[in-house]
């Protein structure tokens, strides 16, 4: 498991893309609800998202990381996630023309609102990546902890589970819409779980590999999602024993990945592999290009000429290209300084 793993990249990009897909459906016709496949995507995209993280950390650092290696691992994130996220700040608050406070920009620009005021963020959806640095801080003591106690990963795992538990039953309001506990919803230690539970698949599942129980997990999943009542608004996805099987089914669908030997062609690969590449830009960037474009629909030929599958048609193609132009040009080049001032020749997570 010290090389990528090729279908993890898959999950990632197939996330991002149902994610933004999500909401440029929800912006252009309105909300949905929890009994909606889009409504459960919007949320649990995001989710998977976690899992994968702490999955694919696990993947490359449980063996090379130590307290001396600890900077090493700091500066690869530093130079992983931050040049985006500040082109992302930048874009939405000169192109889309949003104000902000220096207090905000600053908590922004640091990272630290992810630490500090984990819903004063100011690009659409980079409140996950408060909550990933947060993660962040966690992943080295976890690693360093389970090499000395052995059952470490598992107690944290069940410990940041429990949290989960009193943020579903008890903090959290089936009477109250989503919209009203975004804060809550959104706080970095209600998600917690889901990273220490890739984590947790990282260490019990290691190399295995299994058609066979990869499609038959699919297979209920599908069924769960296809099957399962659950309707209204969606904070009812995220209360009582709803949280924790939708959770669990974030944790399968990882899992089937991580099991499954896709027998693709090479261009699908191909397209996957690059899906999967750029989707930290495709997910940050795609609310600009939205609302961006959005601007020209108040032109009066743009708007009678333009419908709205169109416009999301739009949308989808130039997000697509300005996220691998990013990607090649900022992203990966700064990616590449991480490595290089690590001296570490090891694969992305």
């Amino acid at each position: 498991m010290e090389n990528r793993i090729d279908s993890l990249d898959y999950l990632r990009g197939l996330m991002a893309l149902g994610i933004m897909i999500y909401h440029y459906f929800s912006w252009t016709y309105g909300s949905y609800g929890s009994e909606s496949f889009l409504g459960i995507l919007g949320i649990y995209g995001v989710s998977t998202f976690y899992v994968l993280s702490g999955l694919t950390l696990y993947v490359v650092y449980s063996k090379r990381l130590t307290i001396d290696t600890i900077l090493h691992f700091t500066i690869k994130r530093f130079f992983r996630i931050y040049p985006l996220l500040w082109i992302s700040i930048f874009l939405t608050i000169f192109l889309l023309n949003k104000t902000f406070d220096i207090k905000t920009i600053w908590l922004n620009i640091s990272g630290l609102f992810g630490f500090l005021a984990h819903d004063k963020y100011i690009s659409t959806g980079a409140w996950s990546i408060g909550n990933e640095l947060v993660f962040y801080a966690f992943f080295p003591l976890i690693i360093l902890f389970a090499k000395k106690i052995k059952f470490f990963v598992e107690a944290f795992f069940i410990a940041s589970l429990f949290v989960a538990i009193y943020f579903a039953f008890f903090y959290l309001d089936v009477n109250q819409t989503l919209g009203k506990q975004w804060s809550i919803y959104i706080n970095p230690l209600n998600q917690l779980f889901l990273f220490s539970g890739g984590i947790l698949i990282g260490k019990l599942i290691g190399s295995y590999r299994n058609n066979l129980i990869s499609l038959f997990l699919l297979f209920v999943t599908v069924l769960i999602l296809v099957f399962y009542p659950v309707s209204g608004n969606r904070i009812n996805l995220l209360v009582d024993w709803n949280r924790l099987l939708f959770a669990s089914l974030c944790f399968v669908i990882t899992i089937v990945f991580l099991l499954m030997d896709f027998p693709l062609s090479k261009w699908i690969n191909k397209i996957l592999s690059k899906l999967g590449h750029i989707s930290y830009t495709v997910y940050l960037i795609h609310p600009i290009v939205f609302w961006y474009l959005n601007k020209f629909k108040t032109i009066e030929y743009f708007n009678k000429s333009i419908q709205p599958e169109m416009f999301i048609g739009i949308s989808i193609i130039t997000t697509f290209l300005i996220s691998i132009v990013i990607y090649e040009l900022i992203e990966y080049k700064f990616i590449k300084i991480g490595r290089a001032l690590t001296k570490q020749k090891s694969s992305l997570a």
